[in-house]
């Protein structure tokens, strides 16, 4: 649903949001085998309208995380605490909960949330 609303435009501000899980190899060699051909360059459209540049990154207003945390992806933010940590109590403090989020985290409005 997401994908189709740059219809006809750069899909690159979507491929963005889950660029960092499937930025591997494997999964340009699956796209590869899928290829049906390529873009005309007289048809692209004007890439500086791609949403590049820090002030269209959906991931621009992510919360800080615990320096602790091994960090799988950035972008969306995979992470865990270190195993050592774990042992440390039976309780896992909030901050050092692992994170998994597929998208950004939206930005909310305490005061009218």
């Amino acid at each position: 649903e997401k994908i189709g609303l740059a219809a006809g435009k750069a899909v690159d501000p979507f491929w963005k949001i889950y660029r960092e899980p499937h930025q591997k190899q494997s999964t340009w060699d699956m796209l590869e085998s899928m290829r049906i051909g390529n873009v005309d360059p007289r048809d692209r459209n004007d890439p500086s309208q791609a949403g590049e540049g820090e002030e269209n990154d959906p991931f621009a207003n992510e919360p800080e995380r615990h320096p602790a945390l091994e960090m799988h992806s950035q972008k969306p933010c995979n992470a865990e605490a270190p195993a050592t940590l774990l042992l440390d109590s039976f309780i896992t403090p909030n901050e050092l909960f692992f994170v998994r989020n597929h998208l950004p985290v939206p930005k909310v409005d305490l005061d009218t949330y």
